[in-house]
């Protein structure tokens, strides 16, 4: 043996003198994981598994309830010599199936023992329920005798041809979607809005029923080829996902199963089941008038099944269908459990200097397991927290409860567990202070990184290009366009020229009776100056109509404010359309410089202000990023995306098929200035990214969540 695996324990003279056996109900089964031999012990009574190495099982399979502990250990210690169990692995080994009540001892007080371990099993079954307290199981029926009844015929889906009729099936419904890229995008903005949520919540429920059953339906059909209870599903009920009851299937029979080939296909069965159902709602999509109650059912069973279900379903961070393949393709079973004993054990080994003994891992789970372990941790954390803020938006006392809940459980009670564990645990007694210093050590590391050590910090904002120098042109006068400047061309005089033949009627009459009037007043002067003081007033204001009949036809002719680019209204500025008086025309633009108008709360504006930032970051989908530079933070007069509607038609192409609009708790306008040759056009949506100083992430931390509690529950 080596000093990482002493032969030796000290607590063995507890069970040395013991005769153990595995329960008449236990069986076991061979399976092969990424080249090593392994044994499942399972008990289908309580389903209980437990997987024991070539050598751990060795040993417990010289455990026939007449030969001691000891004396076991000693036979397997000759046969394997140094791959033998030492006396700490093999105490580990009694407790785990111990826990996992899958021994039986001959002693009088293995009856206690056996209730000690049922009540500590309840009790920590209780934990793990509270733990999981959003992601609750109640079970509701035993499905088995069903599945059974039906598994003949389900089972020919789990056949290579039900695959290639499977794969059939994607790829007609891949072909009937072909080319309606716009339509799916322009349809799923309006979708789920204008869905009510009880029918959603049906549909949901009606895909998660056929999904679970096709995990349950996998397991029976592939279980009974191998025969025994590989394949028994005994339960089937409601899983509380995050409050929200879905259904769920207890699949875990599937551990019995020998192929890792078949342990994938169970855990992929139900994702493959909702994709089979979004193939089939896409060729009934494309093939129905839009607008009827199956068009929009397949639209809805299509965005469910295809793209929400399967992207939560096959991620490896939520212990669903993603799990379970990932261990079976790894090799590796109770992957988290696994994850964070070997983070534990490698913080009592190599900093505590712990004797115990080190986890069987290969060099590829020594790196792997860490790094799973903190990024399942991170994801759980901010998932439950963002979901906990999003129920407090709408349910101000249930979000706060599911808060302090969250709090309790993941802050406060492993808090406790921990300081407990590290003053109390009779296993650091011999490295106590040193556990004690690098745990107080750690602690402040971690709290001057988040308090002091400064960390990079910017904000995003929403935003729209438009160009740095435009003017709307309204029709100053009614008539009939004679001629018009192209759209998108450039001018720099004349925009269009219009006619208005009773205005020129109006002006010829209106100028006759002013030449008639000059007339009289002419004659009248010598004659009867009372007359000519009257013909004055008459001439004055026939002069007045005059003129404004005469502006009225300068006006037909529409100028440019400065030269630039014409975007015109709509298709209704060409040759013989009618001009209303006031209506408008169309956008002169100089496109040679662009700017981005985003809008921003108080909060944010105040922050931009306050940091004096003036350059930024402006990016968009399917275009390289570009830099701009902050020209004014200004009260918002309106919705800035109202402003762009002529410029958006023009830019169809190129911009987004909708323009973010700014919501309506931002006050503020942010313009930007961007840098000459910014691959961007008037009318597109963007993202903008403004640094501010580095300051510390805990600082950032707590602000982000002052200001989301301010935001969301309006302190």
């Amino acid at each position: 043996m080596t000093p990482e695996r002493p032969t030796f324990h000290e607590s063995w003279h507890r069970v040395a003198a013991l005769r153990p056996r595995l329960r008449p109900s236990v069986r076991t089964i061979r399976q092969v994981f990424r080249g090593r031999v392994w044994h499942i012990a399972e008990d289908p009574t309580g389903a209980r598994y437990t997987r024991l190495s070539e050598s751990a099982y060795r040993f417990v399979a010289l455990l026939d309830g007449r030969r001691s502990v000891a004396d076991a250990w000693a036979i397997v210690t000759t046969q394997l010599g140094d791959d033998a169990p030492t006396q700490g692995e093999a105490l580990q080994i009694l407790a785990q199936l111990s826990s996992a009540n899958l021994i039986a001892s001959s002693d009088p007080g293995d009856a206690a023992a056996f209730l000690q371990r049922r009540r500590r099993r309840i009790a920590l079954e209780a934990r793990s329920t509270l733990m999981n307290a959003l992601f609750a199981r109640i079970p509701l029926w035993d499905p088995d005798a069903f599945l059974a009844r039906w598994a003949p015929l389900v089972g020919l889906a789990f056949t290579r041809a039900g695959f290639i009729a499977w794969l059939a099936l994607l790829a007609a419904g891949l072909y009937h979607l072909a080319g309606r890229e716009q339509s799916l995008a322009l349809e799923a903005r309006s979708a789920i809005d204008s869905a009510h949520p009880a029918y959603l919540f049906a549909v949901f429920i009606a895909l998660k029923l056929f999904h679970e059953l096709g995990h349950g339906f996998a397991c029976k059909c592939l279980g009974r080829r191998e025969g025994g209870e590989a394949g028994a599903v005994h339960s089937i009920g409601l899983m509380l996902l995050v409050l929200v009851p879905a259904p769920y299937v207890d699949a875990t029979s599937s551990w019995g199963l020998r192929r890792t080939r078949d342990r994938v296909i169970v855990g992929a069965a139900g994702m493959m089941v909702e994709l089979a159902c979004a193939a089939i709602a896409a060729v009934v999509w494309a093939r129905t008038p839009q607008g009827t109650l199956l068009h929009d059912t397949a639209f809805h069973v299509m965005l469910i099944a295809g793209v929400s279900t399967v992207i939560f379903n096959i991620n490896p961070l939520m212990r669903l269908d993603g799990y379970a393949i990932l261990c079976d393709l790894l090799g590796t079973p109770n992957l988290a459990s696994r994850s964070r004993d070997a983070v534990h054990s490698f913080i009592k080994r190599r900093i505590w200097h712990v004797r115990v003994p080190p986890p069987e891992l290969s060099p590829f789970e020594r790196f792997f397991f860490p790094l799973y372990w903190s990024a399942a941790l991170a994801y759980r954390a901010v998932l439950c927290v963002g979901i906990a803020l999003l129920i407090a938006q709408r349910q101000w006392i249930l979000g706060v409860a599911l808060i302090a809940l969250l709090a309790a459980l993941w802050l406060a009670l492993p808090a406790a567990t921990f300081f407990r564990y590290l003053f109390t645990s009779p296993e650091l007694t011999r490295v106590r202070p040193r556990a004690l210093i690098s745990s107080a050590l750690a602690l402040t590391v971690a709290a001057f990184a988040l308090a002091v050590i400064p960390a990079p910090q910017h904000v995003r904002l929403a935003g729209t290009v438009e160009p740095a120098r435009y003017d709307r042109v309204f029709a100053r006068a009614e008539g009939w366009i004679d001629r018009a400047a192209p759209a998108a061309s450039f001018v720099d005089d004349i925009l269009l020229e219009a006619s208005n033949p009773d205005l020129e009627a109006r002006r010829r009459v209106l100028a006759a009776e002013r030449d008639a009037v000059l007339t009289a007043r002419r004659v009248a002067l010598a004659a009867d100056p009372a007359e000519a003081q009257r013909l004055a007033g008459a001439l004055a204001a026939l002069q007045d109509q005059l003129d404004l009949a005469e502006e009225s036809l300068a006006n037909l002719t529409v100028r440019a404010p400065f030269p630039g680019t014409w975007l015109v209204r709509d298709e209704a500025i060409a040759k013989g359309a009618y001009l209303n008086r006031g209506s408008p025309l169309g956008i002169v633009a100089d496109l040679s410089h662009l700017a981005v108008r985003a809008s921003a709360g108080q909060e944010t504006a105040a922050r931009l202000i306050d940091a004096a930032a003036r350059r930024a970051r402006v990016a968009a989908p399917r275009a390289p990023s570009a830099a701009a530079t902050l020209e004014s933070i200004t009260p918002a007069g309106g919705d800035p995306a109202s402003r762009l509607t002529i410029i958006s038609a023009w830019t169809a192409a190129h911009a987004d098929p909708e323009p973010q609009a700014a919501p309506a708790a931002q006050a503020f306008d942010v313009r930007l200035l961007l840098d000459p040759g910014a691959p961007f056009a008037p009318g597109q949506s963007v993202i903008v990214r403004m640094a501010l100083p580095d300051r510390p992430i805990g600082l950032q931390a707590l602000d982000a969540l002052r200001r989301a509690f301010q935001e969301r529950f309006r302190l």
